[in-house]
This record gives C-alpha cells, structure tokens and sequence, in this order.
C-alpha cells in the first residue's frame, strides 16, 4: 500500500499489527510506522460516523479544534 500511495503524497493509515483494523488502531491510540513524524492517529482524527449495516447514521462526533494548531 505504502508503494502506491506515497508517491501521490498519501501514508497508509497502519500500525505495527497486520491483525488490527483502522478503527481498533485509531481507538486504542494509534502508534504505528508514521506516529514519530506525524503523531498517533488519535491526536489526528477529525470526525466518527458511528453507522449501521444498512447506512443510517447513528450518531456523529466531530472535533471542535486540533491539537498543535
């Protein structure tokens, strides 16, 4: 993934574990190959759209600020 999206200017959301989803990376802090240049994915998450099989949205949380900004 890495391979095909750097280039473009992109980093892969990834951790250090093959098994971990996205959500459980960012959850549970998110330290993983890019944290010590751009930080744990937690301190970058903008928005959650909590949604169900059928794409009713449940719930939304946003960020009312950046930290570092």
């Amino acid at each position: 993934m890495a391979r095909a999206t750097v280039p473009s200017g992109f980093v892969p959301i990834v951790g250090t574990c093959q098994d971990v989803g996205v959500a459980g990376f960012t959850l549970q802090g998110g330290s993983g190959w890019a944290s010590a240049y751009l930080g744990p994915a937690s301190d970058n998450v903008l928005s959650l759209d909590a949604v169900t099989v059928g794409c009713a949205r449940l719930w939304r949380l946003r960020s009312s600020s950046r930290s570092g900004t």
